[in-house]
């Protein structure tokens, strides 16, 4: 009976660290792909962000996220090279950081 709840026990055991490798690994693989580099030129998904700002005002990153369906992460790095570029300003108002447009002499490519 002993070597059995041994048995139950190591293959419990095994079974938990494959499971957990294998999240890790997909999490990890997952991650990577959402990385991007967001230098150069102005692109699709800078022109979205801009699109937004100039139709709904000043937002939120969460906020932007929510309405272009981009990953906060991806949004925020975006924010950071429109506001290098002198296209958006990004404010805290009441503890809350709120990107808006600066330029409204954006071009569209």
């Amino acid at each position: 009976m002993l070597e059995v709840e041994i048995t139950f026990v190591a293959l419990t055991t095994l079974i938990i660290t494959v499971l957990t490798l294998f999240i890790l690994y997909s999490t990890r693989k997952r991650s990577t792909e959402e990385l991007e580099i967001v230098e150069g030129p102005i692109d699709d998904r800078d022109e979205m962000i801009l699109k937004v700002l100039s139709s709904y005002g000043a937002l939120s990153v969460s906020e932007i996220s929510r309405i272009t369906g981009l990953y906060k992460s991806t949004v925020w790095r975006r924010v950071q090279k429109l506001r290098d570029l002198g296209l958006v300003k990004i404010k805290v108002v009441s503890g809350k950081t709120i990107i808006e447009r600066y330029s409204e002499n954006y071009e569209q490519h």
